[in-house]
């Protein structure tokens, strides 16, 4: 539940972060804002969660997702620490790094759901935590907007050479 607390509390503070400017009220910086609250917060945070989560309570991160005595939370936490710096360092980083942060995860949040999926319709099992609404929000819908929307903004920047 938190992917979606968060993707809507990103949207409210662009919204009144742009209402409380008094310079340009654009799309564009309207987008800008977006990704600026989502990708510290859905990337960054959230990452930093699965951190604490696969990193200090392997074990039962494991078990809840229907995976007991998985080998390799160790490895999930040092990919999520790795998603969640990088998603804090976009508060002060822009152009490349926002397109470069989301394009990683999303690369690996759309694995993760892949993986998901395959071994639930292979082994005809329930993902006991991880499963219904919070893969398809975690999993796909946020990655897929932050990609949409980082590629509309990089090319409203001309951040691609043509």
């Amino acid at each position: 539940m938190l992917p979606l607390i968060f993707f809507l509390i990103a949207i409210v503070a662009a919204i009144i972060h742009l209402n409380c400017r008094k310079k340009s009220r654009s799309s564009s910086k309207l987008l800008e804002l977006f990704l600026a609250y989502m990708i510290p917060l859905n990337i960054g945070i959230m990452s930093l969660i699965g951190w604490i989560a696969h990193s200090f309570y392997g074990p039962q991160t494991a078990a809840m997702m229907g995976w007991p005595d998985s080998p390799f939370q160790h490895l999930l936490g040092m990919a999520n620490l790795g998603f969640g710096l990088v998603g804090i360092l976009s508060i002060w980083q822009r152009k490349g790094f926002w397109l470069s942060t989301i394009i990683s995860y999303a690369v690996f949040a759309l694995g993760c759901a892949h993986g998901h999926l395959m071994h639930a319709a292979t082994f005809e099992y329930k993902m006991h935590w991880h499963h219904g609404f919070l893969l398809f929000i975690n999993c796909f819908f946020i990655p897929i907007v932050l990609l949409i929307l980082s590629i509309i903004y990089s090319k409203q920047n001309k951040f691609f050479k043509n």
